[in-house]
């Protein structure tokens, strides 16, 4: 699995992770680990996200945005 450039691409493997589990291509303790990883990533985003909107940084974060 390639790396996420950004969260639209993040969603989708999300949901192709998902979908490997429904399969039986992935254990549901294996989903819940990398749930909780993907969880990490995403506040991080959220953080990167405020931190913009306090100090009025009009770029915004470079991982929230589609190319």
């Amino acid at each position: 699995m390639a790396k996420a450039k950004n969260m639209t691409e993040l969603r989708g493997q999300m949901l192709d992770i998902f979908e490997d589990t429904k399969k039986g291509l992935i254990r549901p303790a294996d989903l819940k680990e990398k749930a909780n990883f993907l969880g990490k990533v995403i506040s991080s985003a959220k953080v990167q996200l405020e931190q913009s909107v306090y100090l009025k940084d009009n770029k915004g974060v470079e991982f929230l945005k589609d190319e």
